[in-house]
């Protein structure tokens, strides 16, 4: 773990020459007035450490963005990309308090009122009250973002679940693909037998020679909720969704959501040279029960 983090800084410490972007002015921000009580921006610099961004969600109009995972520089964002599939520039605002009149909810409809680093849309907007992710420095020089692609045969194929099985020495009870990245990488969900009280689930990148992943570990306990709250002990591939992929030789990277019952987790994972595990790097929760 020592040398993972080592690696970690290494790849924070390249991205000085990256930085040259230039932050788009703003026309006829009509949140003005009520952003200027916000705190001021911090003298941008590049980080020390590893900062590969964080979560938020857009307002009603799709024309601003409220983080909900914690930013330790903010002002190094300039870009955010969503599960549309839009990149989109952005300036950092400030920082936001919470008002007396947020209801704790992370949603558009509580957006004045919640608290976080905020953003402008710099050109255009993107789809109200969606999660995205604002791209820190250290994102950049690990590759192409990729969108993953849906599929429409949800059932592994027979040798990645024994492929699977293999790699954890432990057999897999159920497997789904649930989507392509590029040419021939897949993204894939596995569901483990159980071993007493412990219960383990993957996500795994696979493509023909690597297979990484992204470990689930619970305690089985069906009547209260083994990965999530009302999960009756199953494992729902279906409630994750995929923001982007980052597929190269030297680093593996997913940015996903998953759905529960009254929010929605967010976890940026990422892997660097040839490990198996990919490591959350990135967490975020977005509470919108009774939303």
């Amino acid at each position: 773990m020592v040398t993972h983090h080592r690696t970690l800084r290494r790849a924070a410490i390249t991205v000085a020459a990256l930085m040259g972007a230039t932050v788009v002015p703003l026309h006829g921000d009509s949140h003005a007035a009520a952003d200027a009580a916000l705190a001021p921006t911090r003298d941008a610099h590049h980080p020390p450490e590893p900062f590969y961004g964080g979560f938020a969600y857009s307002d009603s109009g799709g024309t601003r963005l409220l983080a909900f995972s914690e930013l330790a520089h903010p002002e190094a964002v300039k870009r955010a990309i969503c599960p549309s599939g839009r990149t989109v520039e952005v300036r950092f605002v400030g920082v936001r308090e919470r008002s007396e009149h947020s209801d704790g909810r992370h949603t558009a409809r509580n957006f004045d009122h919640d608290h976080g680093a905020l953003f402008q849309v710099a050109e255009g907007r993107v789809r109200p009250d969606e999660t995205c992710f604002l791209i820190g420095p250290s994102l950049l020089p690990l590759g192409a973002l990729e969108l993953p692609r849906s599929v429409r045969e949800p059932d592994c194929d027979p040798a990645d679940s024994a492929r699977i099985a293999r790699a954890r020495a432990r057999r897999v009870v159920s497997c789904r693909r649930l989507a392509i990245v590029g040419g021939s990488t897949s993204v894939l969900s596995a569901r483990f037998e159980l071993r007493g009280d412990s219960a383990l689930a993957s996500l795994v990148l696979a493509d023909s020679a690597r297979l990484t992943f992204a470990d689930f570990a619970a305690e089985n306990r069906p009547e209260d909720g083994t990965w999530r709250v009302g999960d009756g002990g199953e494992f729902h591939p279906e409630d994750f969704d995929l923001l982007f992929v980052i597929d190269e030789p030297g680093a593996r990277v997913m940015a996903l959501t998953w759905a529960g019952s009254e929010g929605e987790s967010s976890m940026l994972e990422v892997a660097l040279g040839d490990t198996v595990g990919f490591e959350k790097v990135v967490g975020g929760y977005r509470y919108r029960a009774g939303s």
